[in-house]
């Protein structure tokens, strides 16, 4: 029986430079070193079949993202990577989150002299929720319950991320910068998709942007849901109306809290997987692994 083969693509990918360099994009998912680098992963099986075979990929986005689907050659020492799912777990304060993606992403792998390239060919947004098993507290969710509610965040996410789209000036750190990165340990300037898009979308416990616009709300009516006073001018001002109840009941900032990397993926997905494929260094390896008795 022929032993599996896999190929470890490791990229490094560039780090995120100052907010000051108009030449280069930020990269995904940074710490408070703005020289560290993420690193991804390409697990290609069977490497020696002439038809194809299943690949991995991790790192591309957040620590606890990835993707999976089919690779197959094209006779020209590349290597066509057809994604099928993208699969997201998430740990949060009461419970956690397990959940997959239809994902129909493809992507070029392709040796030049003595490195590979990584190209992006179709870059879609995640799409329906194919599984999810959420526990919350002591309690599992079965499968039925879990999916559904999931499916109603997706929505959610998706809805919100359109709104942040559209506010570049809060969701863009930086003029020169093609995207945010998520947080940043050390994020004193507020420039981190977290920091700036926490205040934005929940002033009431980030705090406000400025004096004045906290001035402005104090004595505004409130709604209170999840132990909060919401500020129902502020969601008036700033939201557009398919969101306004899903902030002032409170279901937007439960979204947040356990899913934070899910609004990140929905509003930069294309351009954080754009500036993976482009701004990395990619070593490729073989490794085969040993037959079981």
């Amino acid at each position: 029986m022929r032993n599996p083969i896999k190929v470890i693509a490791t990229l490094a990918i560039l780090s995120f430079l100052a907010i000051s360099c108009a030449s280069k994009p930020s990269t995904a998912f940074l710490g408070s070193d703005t020289q560290e680098r993420n690193r991804c992963t390409i697990e290609l099986e069977s490497l020696s079949s002439p038809s194809g075979g299943s690949f991995k990929i991790t790192g591309l986005f957040p620590d606890k993202i990835w993707i999976e689907g089919s690779w197959r050659p094209d006779g020209k020492g590349s290597y066509m990577l057809e994604a099928s799912s993208l699969h997201w777990f998430s740990n949060w304060y009461d419970g956690w989150t397990d959940a997959s993606f239809e994902y129909a992403c493809r992507l070029t792998l392709t040796q030049v002299d003595a490195g590979w390239t990584l190209a992006v060919v179709e870059s879609p947004l995640p799409g329906e929720p194919m599984s999810a098993s959420i526990r919350y507290r002591d309690a599992v969710l079965d499968q039925q319950s879990a999916i559904k509610h999931f499916c109603n965040r997706w929505d959610r996410i998706r809805a919100t991320a359109s709104f942040l789209k559209g506010r570049k000036t809060v969701a863009v750190a930086g003029q020169n910068a093609v995207y945010p990165p998520f947080r940043l340990k050390k994020d004193k300037n507020g420039i981190s998709f977290f920091a700036r898009n926490s205040k934005l979308l929940f002033p009431e416990i980030y705090g406000y942007t400025t004096v004045e616009e906290m001035e402005r709300y104090r004595d505004s009516k409130k709604a209170v849901a999840e132990d909060i006073k919401w500020n129902l001018a502020y969601t008036e001002d700033t939201f557009p109306e398919n969101l306004r109840e899903i902030r002032d009941t409170g279901t937007m900032f439960r979204d947040w809290e356990e899913s934070a990397e899910l609004f990140y993926l929905a509003t930069w997905h294309a351009e954080m997987l754009e500036s993976a494929a482009r701004n990395s260094i990619i070593s490729v390896t073989e490794e085969t692994k040993k037959k079981e008795n």
